[in-house]
């Protein structure tokens, strides 16, 4: 026989082997993975099951030849069990010496899942570790055993020592205050899909494990002091696993949150409530302050920020109602957010930002801030519709001569302080005996209107009453009165010729304090002045520099041009935020003037909040100075020596020097009539001057105290010494 007869009979008899012997292994024919998870290791006490297919693109019947060998290590006892889909076989143990051994399957199916699951028997926590090698393959020649060319896919499958495996847990950081914990937790390298999710779980500081909700394994505990620590353990069916994690709570902070709505254009408080305009953008804000006295706003805090509202909210097409926050648009009440993450500014604060669409007047938007274990009360805000109030500028009365005019202003605003920008108008109408007045209808332009009344004719006296009504223009041009305006008081104009004359001077002498600022930003400690003239709606101007004035609502500085009321009687509240004696404020009527001599008292020992420190000749051989000053929030001196304060005698300042040389006579323990106290030390010619000087202030509550007595409230200033230096230091403001 020829090479080339040789040749063509060995491809022949491949061709025919190819019909009748087993094929040769390919990759992936069988599918086999892990039933649930992806992984190949779980506790030794623990069962995994792997399950077995046929690659597509393979000849579904072949799934019946389908086998499991299993090795592993001679003295490691295993129970195998195999599944087709609901269907198990009876559990089978592996015999003590065996190194191999296949499992057949009764009924391995191409529709249903095929499973083999494998377990060491009668394994503890501290049972050895073991690897076991579990194939499936297709036993085409049917004998039982996996031989070469067989399709097969292995998979090793690690049984683990719990000792043996290590854990990775997260701990969220505590802080000051927490009453619950929370942590993440898993096992390296193991099968979780493949474990009971009960017998997962953590204990905390020792205390009785507790399993995991949504992945996280919560717990309570009394509440946390600053740098407490807190473990905590992953356990296996309560067998610790790894090594604990721990952190330290995080010290507090912030020992307050105070919340409240930024007043603007849109938003005002009214009566106590926190009004927003319907439908417009507004501000909510916090801040965030420390325990310190006075308390000091804290930078870089962690907030958060719930919102929720009364409305219902929808997308519907041509009845959207949404509120934004901070940016984002929410159609669905039950998808505001809950815990919108904001951080304290370098003022301590921080803000959110709203609006709404299609909301109700009535509807509310509520805001509740927290953080680090403080949760503020909830800034609750009512949507309101822009209602419009008129007043008048001068008050009720006005005066005039026969056939003369006045000139009446009004101003025009909504509950939240700001002009309408839609038409309006006034009617005005001047009614009296014997008058006649046309009515006048002035325009409304940037909320103000103004104008002229005429007495006519002019041979009439007596009064004339001008009342006005707000009018809005319809979209038919017609005018009609304003939906639920409120309407300026009617004006009363007095008509004579009489000229104007004090019937009763103001008080020629008066007595007052200090005046200050409250929470609502009103001024405190007015001194009422009041006289009268001889006609009703004339016109007093009172003035003095530096003072203010308090009428009709408003405050004025310097001076105020008032009207007097229905008998010619007038008052005005005087302020002053100095000290003073015999301040004149002068009140000038027609050709009259009347004077009034005010005097302010000094302010009070219990007034102090701010207390500078200063030192001079520091020096060796030198007599060092020590001076304090102590002053109110306009830089008055404060005497904190004026007896008895708020029942108790105690001293109102301490002051303690450290540092070399003699101090002469006592330190002192109360300011002068100037807001100072001094002590002075005699330095040797050999001293280095290092040292320091506290000094503690305690009236800022309100109250004098000793530092020693209550410390919460006290100012407390500290300035350090250098050698040979002269300076002045300013250590410290309060507000």
């Amino acid at each position: 026989m020829t090479r080339r007869g040789l040749a063509l009979g060995a491809a022949f008899a491949l061709v025919g082997s190819a019909l009748v012997a087993t094929p040769a292994q390919a990759a992936g024919e069988i599918v086999f993975a892990p039933t649930a998870g992806s992984t190949y290791a779980t506790f030794v006490t623990e069962s995994f099951s792997l399950s077995a297919s046929l690659a597509p693109g393979q000849v579904a019947s072949n799934i019946s030849q389908l086998k499991y060998q299993v090795e592993k290590a001679a003295a490691v006892v295993l129970t195998t069990q195999t599944t087709t889909g609901s269907t198990a076989e009876i559990a089978v143990d592996s015999a003590a010496n065996s190194t191999k051994f296949v499992i057949v399957p009764v009924a391995a199916s191409a529709t249903a899942v095929n499973k083999v699951s494998v377990s060491v028997k009668s394994a503890d926590a501290s049972t050895a570790s073991a690897d076991v090698v579990v194939t499936a393959f297709l036993d085409s020649n049917s004998n039982g055993t996996l031989d070469a060319g067989e399709f097969n896919t292995p998979r090793t499958v690690s049984f683990k020592k719990y000792s043996d495996v290590s854990s990775t847990i997260e701990l969220t950081q505590p802080i000051q205050g927490d009453t619950t914990v929370k942590a993440t937790a898993s096992f390296v390298g193991i099968n979780h899909d493949q474990l009971t999710a009960s017998d997962v779980t953590v204990s905390y500081n020792s205390a009785t494990a507790v399993a995991a909700t949504d992945g996280v394994f919560t717990d309570t505990l009394t509440a946390l002091t600053a740098n407490q620590s807190v473990s905590a353990q992953a356990k296996f069916k309560t067998v610790n696993v790894g090594t604990a994690a721990s952190k330290n709570a995080t010290a507090s902070t912030i020992a307050s949150i105070t919340g409240s709505i930024v007043e603007g254009a849109n938003a005002k408080v009214i009566s106590a409530a926190n009004h927003v305009r319907l439908n417009s953008a507004f501000t909510v804000k916090a801040v965030a302050k420390d325990g310190a006295s006075p308390a000091v706003a804290v930078a870089g805090v962690a907030l958060t920020a719930a919102v929720t509202t009364s409305a219902h909210l929808s997308a519907t097409v041509g009845a959207v109602t949404s509120i934004t926050v901070a940016g984002v648009t929410y159609t669905d009440e039950t998808k505001l957010p809950t815990v919108l993450a904001l951080t304290t500014d370098a003022n301590g604060e921080v803000f959110v930002a709203i609006s709404s669409e299609g909301l109700a007047a009535g509807d509310t938007i509520t805001v509740q801030f927290a953080g680090q274990n403080l949760t503020v009360a909830a800034v609750s805000t009512v949507q309101k519709a822009a209602v419009l109030t008129v007043t008048n500028d001068g008050g009720a009365f006005a005066k005039t001569t026969k056939g003369g005019s006045v000139t009446l202003g009004y101003t025009v605003k909504d509950q939240f302080g700001q002009a309408p920008t839609s038409a309006l108008r006034l009617a005005v109408s001047a009614t009296g005996t014997s008058y006649v007045v046309a009515t006048q209808y002035p325009a409304v332009v940037n909320g103000a209107a103004s104008v002229t009344v005429t007495a006519a004719p002019a041979t009439v006296d007596g009064n004339l009453t001008v009342a006005s009504a707000l009018q809005s223009q319809g979209t038919d041009s017609n005018w009609s009165a304003t939906d639920a305006a409120t309407n300026a008081a009617n004006v009363v104009v007095t008509v004579t010729d009489t000229a104007d004359a004090f019937d009763s001077a103001p008080a020629a002498t008066a007595t007052g304090t200090i005046a200050r600022v409250d929470a609502n930003g009103d001024l405190t400690n007015p001194v009422a002045l009041s006289g009268s003239l001889n006609n009703a709606g004339a016109k007093v101007l009172v003035s003095a520099a530096g003072l203010k004035f308090g009428w009709n609502g408003a405050v004025y500085t310097d001076s105020v041009l008032i009207t007097t009321g229905a008998t010619g009687d007038f008052s005005v509240n005087v302020y002053s935020h100095k000290p003073g004696t015999d301040v004149v404020v002068t009140f000038s009527a027609g050709t009259e003037t009347k004077t009034s001599k005010v005097t302010w008292a000094a302010a009070a020992a219990i007034d102090g909040k701010k207390l500078t420190l200063s030192v001079a000749n520091a020096a060796a051989g030198q007599t060092m100075v020590v001076t304090g000053l102590l002053v109110d929030e306009y830089d008055n001196p404060v005497d904190s020596n004026q007896g008895t304060v708020v029942g108790t005698s105690l001293s109102a300042v301490t002051v303690a020097y450290t540092g070399p040389g003699l101090v002469v006579g006592n330190m002192p323990s109360e300011t002068d009539a100037d807001g100072k106290f001094t002590f002075r030390v005699l330095l040797g010619s050999n001293d280095l001057v290092v040292g320091s000087v506290t000094a503690t202030y305690g009236g800022f509550n309100g109250a004098i105290e000793a530092a020693s007595a209550t410390t919460s409230d006290d100012v407390t200033v500290t300035t350090s010494l250098a050698p040979a230096v002269t300076q002045k230091v300013n250590a410290g403001s309060f507000k």
